[in-house]
C-alpha cells in the first residue's frame, strides 16, 4: 500500500514547498499536474513546474515527484479543470502502485495537518472529504464558511470512475463523506 498525494499546480511555489515539507514523511509519491495553458486556454510563456526542477530547495523531493503536463484543448475552464484532475490515472506512479493504495487529491494550497496524514496512512480515513478553513488572500480575514475540499480515495475507486472533480463535488455535497475534525 502506498499513499499518493496528487494535486493541481499553477506556480504556488512557496505553498508547494510547505506542502512537500509537511507531507514528505507520510506520502510515498507526489503527482503534480499542470496545464500547458491556463484553464481558460490562454498560452503560458513557460511551465511553472520547470521552475521547481531548477530551484535547489526542491532537490530533496524530486525523486518522489512525477510531473504531469495536461494539454489544455478547449475554452471551457471547468472542463479543463475536470480533465486535468483525471490525468492522475495516466501517471506511471498511479499505474504501478498496488490496488490497495490511497490517493489524496486536492489543490496545492489545501494542506492537511500531520495528525490527519497519519490517520490516512493508517487507512483510518478513506473515501472522505476534509473540512478546511477558507482563508482568502490574507491571514487576517477568513471567509465565514468552512469548505470541504481535499479528498482521499482508494485506487479501486478511481479505477471504477476516474472523474476526480465529480468525486470532489459529490463528497462535498454528501455529509456522510465529511470528515469533520478541522484538519487544515
Amino acid at each position: 500500500m502506498l499513499l499518493l498525494d496528487s494535486f493541481l499546480y499553477n506556480g504556488e511555489k512557496d505553498m508547494l514547498l510547505m506542502r512537500l515539507m509537511n507531507y514528505n514523511d507520510y506520502v510515498d509519491k507526489f503527482i503534480i499536474i499542470e496545464g500547458n495553458k491556463t484553464f481558460t486556454n490562454l498560452p503560458k510563456k513557460k511551465l511553472k513546474i520547470d521552475e521547481i526542477k531548477l530551484d535547489k530547495r526542491f532537490n530533496i523531493f524530486l525523486d518522489k515527484i512525477e510531473f504531469i503536463v495536461y494539454n489544455v484543448n478547449t475554452d471551457n475552464a471547468w472542463l479543463n479543470e475536470k480533465k486535468s484532475r483525471s490525468e492522475i490515472i495516466k501517471s506511471d506512479i498511479f499505474k504501478s502502485c498496488p490496488n490497495d493504495s490511497i490517493i489524496l487529491h486536492s489543490d496545492c494550497d489545501e494542506i492537511l495537518r500531520k495528525k490527519t496524514l497519519i490517520k490516512i496512512k493508517n487507512k483510518k480515513i478513506i473515501g472522505k472529504t476534509f473540512l478546511l478553513r477558507n482563508i482568502m488572500f490574507s491571514l487576517k480575514w477568513e471567509y465565514p464558511n468552512l469548505a470541504y475540499a481535499s479528498i482521499t480515495l482508494s485506487k479501486e475507486q478511481i479505477l471504477i470512475d476516474n472523474d476526480l472533480q465529480k468525486f470532489r463535488l459529490e463528497f462535498r455535497n454528501n455529509p456522510e463523506n465529511h470528515y469533520n475534525e478541522e484538519i487544515g
